[in-house]
């Protein structure tokens, strides 16, 4: 099975350096647009199933992807962001000065976020099997962690991805590899700058 993952477009949140975990915060008009550059990136692409988030900056990008391949859009819980709990909506400069030792005591852990995005995946495949070709899209720690899973130089915390990057992986129910990782999915030099302005 390969999956494409696709990390959602660009919100507010992204653009004002505000956390936003698991709150439902919507893309903003680039991450709108960004989602349509996506879609025309992976036209040509063979889908047989889509699955996402449940957050709605995920489904509305699984949305303008799907407008090519018109199939189900699934969502799976497992997909959300980090919980970040009380920390969700904060400045992250501000986090940086007032936690100096950082603040992963406080949030979901990375161990609780890794296991259920391979519940996730396991789902998927046990749904798809093998020789399928899954779209998924979700959020820059949810991806980094499936990265994770298959490459250990993936750092869920500090490895670029940019909104509406593609990765990829291939996963056979127990072994997989990362084949590709934060693909930019604009079209020129200027565009791809304006993708790369949140992490």
């Amino acid at each position: 099975m390969q999956v494409t993952l696709v990390r959602h477009g660009l919100t507010d949140y992204n653009l004002h350096g505000k956390v936003q975990g698991i709150l439902d915060v919507p893309l903003n008009s680039i991450g709108l647009d960004q989602a349509k550059y996506a879609s025309e990136f992976l036209k040509n692409e063979t889908f047989d199933a889509i699955y996402s988030s449940p957050l709605s900056r995920a489904v509305k990008t699984a949305e303008a992807i799907n407008k090519h391949f018109d199939l189900e859009i699934q969502t799976i819980n497992d997909l959300k962001e980090q919980n970040f709990y009380d920390f969700e909506g904060a400045d992250i400069k501000e986090l940086i000065q007032n936690y100096p030792n950082g603040i992963d005591e406080h949030i979901e852990s990375f161990e609780s976020l890794s296991e259920r995005v391979k519940v996730a995946l396991d789902k998927i495949y046990e749904e798809q099997g093998p020789g399928k070709h899954i779209l998924l899209t979700a959020h820059s720690r949810t991806i980094k962690a499936i990265l994770n899973h298959f490459d250990n130089a993936v750092c869920i915390k500090t490895s670029p991805l940019e909104n509406c990057s593609v990765s990829r992986i291939s996963y056979d129910g127990k072994d997989g590899n990362v084949l590709e990782m934060n693909t930019l999915t604009m079209t020129n030099e200027k565009e791809n700058k304006n993708q790369g302005m949140a992490h």
